[in-house]
């Protein structure tokens, strides 16, 4: 893994474990970016409005469906921020997703 990683992480289930974390991070990374894509065209501010449209598209059925929900709700909030700067009359810059994080649920299963 890359020292330009910033998560802890431990083996998840379903045979997605530390060697897949890279592939994690860029499916998170693929569906944050497009989640504030859609949101910002499409005018959707609601995460559960973008999860029920989006959710099926987007899901990997070899990575949980929890990750897939956050990086959604991450976009949606990335593109509610950025809306808000315009009206604010700031000069917002279009987020960068750069540093991959990935919460996992600390549920002993």
């Amino acid at each position: 893994m890359d020292k330009e990683i910033r998560a802890i992480t431990r083996p998840l289930k379903n045979g997605v474990g530390v060697d897949d974390m890279e592939y994690v991070f860029k499916y998170t990374t693929r569906v944050v970016q497009f989640a504030f894509e859609v949101s910002i065209q499409t005018g959707i501010k609601d995460y559960h409005t973008l999860c029920s449209k989006l959710y099926h598209e987007l899901r990997d059925p070899t990575i949980h469906s929890s990750i897939t929900q956050t990086a959604i709700r991450d976009g949606v909030s990335a593109a509610n921020a950025y809306r808000t700067a315009v009206q604010n009359g700031l000069e917002p810059s279009e987020p960068i997703f750069k540093n991959p994080t990935v919460l996992n649920e600390n549920h002993v299963a």
